[in-house]
């Protein structure tokens, strides 16, 4: 086999859990490159698994991310009508008022980072109708992001004119509501401070209070940073942005649009960065004296940003680790413009070397490692205090105050700068980066620094990524060789069973040919024991070679049946008298009945019905049951040894049973007793009742078992009465 094929559970289930982490990952301002990837995965696995209403939601979440992630995004078509979508599946009524909710909500999205406001605010209005998140109660599935984005498009469109009439005291009253509810979900829910403040600060604004307004933008966006919310970071930049500009502060509004395309660039939204540009290009042109040296800094600054935009892209498009540690390490030495990097990543909670890259005649040449650091691959003292601090460490003119910790291989090297930096990911440390200059004590600037950070910030979520998905492919290997055993081994059991098969129908063969052969040697013996006498017996040998001729007879049949059981024939099947089926079978087993001193009572009650069967089948069903019964009794004194028959009926039933004053059977055997190959004697092979069982369920009857420990058991068989005889 290639591979493991994934059950449409397992594609469900995949789905489900990327949907899942989709919806928080777009809440929380998660990169988009990492949020793409996902989205194409769950969608392909919807698609396996032909769930239509995940597909639907994993669709309006790629168009928000491609809208946002492409300068000209096609903006397709979204399907609002979803009932006529989804009109065949009855499975999915439960989930289709979810369906339309989260599509509604994603589509608002995307047209509201597209400015498309009125379609935005129609959009969430439409999500708001089918949730049902109160106060006190734990949100819902996107529901803070539903109530943010909610609240602030239907504000923000004040910004614009476009609806001035439509902010009335019962609108701001509710959008007040919808903050509260934010901040009181806040409480249990992280990085939800930062929308209530920009919920707040459009709140101000639209009443008219702007310097609270300008306050509260800035407050949001520093409560986002700390959070790590880059969506909401990068949007309270924007509105700051927008407020000053209408309020005439043009240097304010080019600072705080230029953090807002920085932002909108590391979040992936590159889109939302072109946009931005062209829309306060004018303002760069008109604003005056220090407006000048600003502008080129910012031209400075996005030239770093967008070959940092390139970098983030580039990594979260690589899947295999090997590979990605290899352009981690490429980009992040010719972004530091240093000449010796290593990349170490946390294995078991120590760090091993994975790659070392050096720069030689213009381009990086790769040293791939996997032992444990040591002072000739990199200062211990630095990357020690990295661990310990989880924050960067840097060094400038770094000779000297590395001399002390590096070994002679190592120092003959200069060393004018140096920089290790933790890869973290939601508080855990992933790997470490370490990055050397040895050309400038000067190399790594503040700016510079913060750049390399957020590239390791986006290096550490891909490198999980790419362990995961190493994971995946080892897991999808292990099980398709597990697979490939189990087909095996299933064939192997096949083969055992078919030969446990063939022993078996051997044995019962065996089994039941020698009940009616017992039956002639015990017969011929009587016989002949009639015949020796010094008077002849003629009329009991007579009787006794009758009886032999019934068992010949009756071995015949036996044949007869197996022969048809092995054409596929059906039984025989006539009305027929169970009592003289019990009568002959009785008469057959007298002479060993007498020879083992058994005393018999019988109770016949079922003269005047019948029961529609085969009757050799019936038959051989009696014989084994009263074998049974007497080989029960042998450890039992010759006094005590009683076997009972009787049949009576019972609600359209003939009910049969067999009884013996044995030892009885334990809770344990009366569990087994019918299953094949089950058996308490040295001598049988557990075949008999299993075959009983499988005779009386064909006959559409039951055969049960009950037993007294140390009073004897009985066996009882019921069958239904036939129409007539």
């Amino acid at each position: 086999m290639k591979g493991l094929q994934p059950s449409i559970a397992d594609d469900q289930e995949v789905a489900s859990r990327l949907v899942e982490g989709i919806v928080n990952r777009i809440a929380n301002g998660e990169h988009l490159g990492r949020v793409h990837a996902e989205a194409r995965i769950a969608i392909e696995a919807a698609r396996r698994a032909c769930d239509r209403a995940t597909e639907l939601v994993v669709g309006a979440q790629l168009r928000l991310v491609r809208d946002l992630r492409h300068d000209n995004p096609v903006r397709r078509p979204i399907p609002f009508s979803l009932a006529a979508v989804l009109p065949a599946d009855q499975k999915l009524t439960g989930r289709l008022k979810e369906t339309r909710r989260l599509v509604h909500l994603y589509s608002g999205l995307a047209a509201f980072f597209d400015d498309d406001l009125p379609l935005a605010t129609e959009r969430f209005r439409a999500a708001e109708a089918l949730a049902t998140d109160t106060p006190g109660r734990a949100p819902h599935r996107g529901g803070p992001c539903l109530a943010f984005f909610g609240a602030i498009a239907r504000l923000s469109v004040t910004s614009r004119g476009t609806i001035p009439a439509e902010v009335s005291p019962s609108i701001v009253d509710d959008i007040e509501t919808r903050r509260a509810l934010l901040e009181q979900w806040g409480a249990t829910v992280p990085g939800l401070g930062g929308k209530a403040l920009l919920v707040g600060a459009e709140l101000a604004r639209a009443r008219g209070e702007h310097v609270l307004a300008a306050q509260l933008y800035s407050r949001s966006a520093s409560a986002a940073n700390v959070s790590g919310q880059l969506m909401v970071e990068s949007i309270a930049w924007e509105f700051s942005a927008r407020h000053h500009q209408s309020q005439g502060s043009v240097e304010l509004a080019l600072e705080h649009a230029r953090r807002a395309r920085y932002c909108y660039g590391v979040w992936g939204a590159h889109a939302k960065v072109q946009r931005l540009i062209v829309s306060y290009r004018a303002l760069a042109d008109v604003s005056e004296g220090g407006a000048g040296a600003l502008l080129h800094r910012r031209q400075d600054m996005e030239n770093d940003l967008h070959q940092g935009m390139r970098a983030v892209q580039a990594f979260s498009e690589e899947i295999l680790l090997e590979k990605l540690v290899e352009r981690v390490l490429d980009t992040m030495i010719l972004q530091a413009d240093a000449q010796y990097g290593v990349l170490l990543l946390m294995r078991g909670g120590e760090p091993i070397v994975e790659s070392i890259g050096t720069l030689h005649h213009g381009r990086i040449v790769f040293q791939t490692m996997a032992s444990a650091p040591t002072d000739a691959i990199l200062p211990l003292a630095i990357l020690n205090k990295t661990i310990r601090s989880r924050r960067l460490v840097a060094f400038v003119d770094a000779g000297q105050a590395l001399a002390s910790s590096r070994m002679v291989g190592r120092a003959a090297r200069p060393v004018r700068a140096a920089m290790c930096f933790p890869l973290m990911r939601q508080g855990t440390m992933v790997g470490v980066l370490y990055l050397e200059n040895n050309r400038r004590t000067e190399a790594f600037s503040a700016d510079r620094a913060a750049l390399l950070e957020m590239l390791a910030q986006h290096a550490a979520n891909s490198i999980v990524t790419a362990r995961l998905y190493r994971e995946l492919v080892d897991e999808n290997e292990r099980r398709a060789e597990t697979e490939a055993a189990l087909v095996k081994a299933r064939a192997d059991l096949a083969r055992t069973s078919h030969l446990t098969a063939m022993g078996g129908m051997a044995a019962s063969i065996a089994h039941e040919i020698n009940q009616p052969l017992a039956a002639i040697i015990n017969c011929s013996g009587a016989g002949r024991r009639w015949l020796a006498r010094s008077v002849p017996d003629v009329t009991e040998a007579v009787a006794a070679f009758d009886q032999i001729n019934s068992a010949a007879a009756r071995t015949s049949e036996i044949i007869r049946a197996l022969r048809a059981l092995a054409k596929q024939t059906p039984a025989s099947l006539a009305p027929l008298a169970i009592d003289e089926v019990l009568i002959s079978v009785l008469e057959l087993m007298r002479p060993e009945i007498d020879d083992r001193r058994v005393r018999l009572s019988m109770s016949l009650s079922a003269s005047g019905k019948a029961v529609f069967g085969d009757g050799v089948q019936l038959q051989q069903v009696v014989l084994n049951l009263i074998t049974n019964a007497l080989e029960a009794m042998t450890e039992t004194p010759a006094p005590a040894r009683k076997l009972a028959v009787s049949s009576q009926v019972e609600g359209g039933y003939v009910c049969v049973k067999v009884s013996d004053s044995g030892t009885g059977m334990d809770d344990t055997t009366l569990e087994n007793i019918f299953d094949p190959f089950f058996t308490t004697k040295s001598t049988g092979i557990g075949m008999g009742l299993a075959i009983c069982r499988s005779i009386m369920e064909a006959h559409g009857g039951t055969l049960e078992a009950s037993s007294e420990p140390g009073h004897g058991s009985t066996l009882t068989f019921s069958i239904p009465v036939a129409a007539r005889i």
